[in-house]
């Protein structure tokens, strides 16, 4: 702002500035002035002002520049705009005529950004099982023995550039099918970690967490109560069946953004949903102050529960959680409430079945492969024995002679044995004498 004097030396030249509500006084910065401004607070009455004495005397002609710093404590969010009243005024008389610049109404408008980001991703997100592989179910020991490990991850996220006092995240998850049995069973309460915040997560229906004890203690759901969820499967209440409404479009809304959050105007609420009549689990998280770029990630693990896809005959399904993230309070506009996020986690499950790729081989088909093997054979026997490969050719018999060569004992020789000796003879074999 500028306060410009344009006549005579101005004595105790000041400047009153009004402070609207839900602001508070933050200081000066002074950008071209002679001398230092200060500012006080002016306690006549009841309004709340500020007195900056800008000059003592403003010499004539001069103009002083400076900045005057608001804070906002408690802005009603749903004024679009807040106004400054201020005023110039010194110890010189002014004509009438001029009075008219000394007072100004400066019109700011009201612009909250606080960006909440919302985002999940299933591990694994898809996941093949064998429907000619029973597990042990309830008769389990281990928590591996009733199918293969699901985890989903939720991250909020403030993109800024406001500080979030609160926020709050609500998971509603999918721990039983329709009618009753396990589906995505719970095995651990939820992981909370975080990056310069803190975050609280607790489940509203313990009792689902890991119910058959499988490798935490914990309380079993009892057979009463596990007819109650069928009977409530079989006789909804139409509010309970308004709430499974709300959250099948919730499911549809959110997966048409391919994976990203959306804003969310519907009727889910963390009061709204009652999961002990809707077969699934509430996770109610509660983060503290979220600065800039700060984020909390929250865990949740389970398992497939295989047997209940085998005896319901699903086959390729889509098992989500709802995410929901909401803004509960700013620090500077308390009561200012944004559209809240929304985002749907899912796990693909695609059934296999290794007996379909088991084709058994036709019989004729054996017995063909035998008589080709055998034509095979027959004709290689015919190609070798026109080829003469089984006529014995033997070698034409020579007349053995007698060799008595001096110094060495007499031997007959014939082509296959040089030097025989002499009751080696054959007649039939080396002939006759010489």
């Amino acid at each position: 702002m500028a306060v410009s004097n344009a006549a005579e030396d101005a004595y105790q030249a000041q400047l009153t500035v009004a402070i609207p509500n839900g602001f508070e006084y933050g200081g000066i910065d002074s950008l071209h002035t002679k001398s230092p401004i200060s500012c006080s607070a002016d306690d006549s009455d009841d309004a709340y002002r500020f007195v900056c004495d800008v000059g003592n005397p403003l010499p004539a002609g001069e103009t002083v520049h400076f900045g005057l710093k608001l804070t906002g404590t408690n802005v009603d969010p749903s004024a679009e705009s807040f106004d400054v009243v201020m005023g110039a005024s010194s110890q010189n008389p002014e004509p009438d005529a001029t009075l008219s610049d000394n007072d100004v109404v400066l019109s700011i408008p009201i612009d909250v950004k606080a960006h909440v980001v919302l985002m999940g991703r299933s591990n694994p997100e898809q996941l093949d099982y064998s429907i000619r592989n029973r597990t042990f179910g309830v008769d389990a020991t281990f928590d591996f023995e009733v199918g293969p490990l699901v985890t989903h991850l939720y991250q909020v996220i403030n993109r800024g550039p406001s500080t979030i006092s609160s926020t709050t995240l609500d998971i509603f998850w999918p721990s039983f099918a329709e009618n009753g049995k396990h589906l995505l069973y719970l095995i651990d309460f939820p992981l909370v970690s975080s990056h310069g915040s803190s975050a609280e997560c607790r489940i509203k229906q313990s009792r689902n967490v890991n119910p058959e004890s499988l490798t935490i203690s914990n309380e079993h759901i009892s057979d009463e109560d596990f007819l109650r969820r069928i009977r409530r499967s079989a006789d909804e209440d139409p509010k309970v069946r308004e709430v499974k409404e709300d959250l099948r479009e919730a499911v549809r809304v959110a997966k048409t953004s391919s994976g990203a959050a959306v804003e969310y105007r519907g009727g889910l609420s963390r009061i709204s949903v009652n999961c002990n009549s809707l077969n699934c689990t509430h996770i109610e998280c509660e983060i503290g102050e979220l600065r800039q770029n700060e984020f909390v990630l929250v865990e949740v693990f389970s398992r497939l529960w295989v047997n209940t896809l085998i005896d319901d005959n699903i086959f390729e399904a889509d098992i989500s959680s709802l995410a929901l993230a909401k803004i509960s309070a700013l620090p500077n506009v308390p009561h200012y409430v944004p559209t809240p996020q929304l985002i749907a986690v899912t796990t693909d499950v695609n059934p296999t079945d290794p007996e379909l790729y088991r084709r058994e081989v036709p019989w004729w088909l054996y017995a063909l492969a035998i008589l080709i093997g055998l034509v095979i054979l027959a004709l290689l026997v015919l190609c070798l024995w026109r080829c003469g490969f089984f006529k014995r050719n033997r070698p034409h018999a020579e007349k053995a002679k007698l060799d008595r060569s001096p110094g060495v004992r007499e031997y007959y020789a014939d082509a296959s044995t040089r030097y025989a000796q002499s009751y080696l003879y054959s007649r039939d074999e080396h002939g006759e004498r010489l």
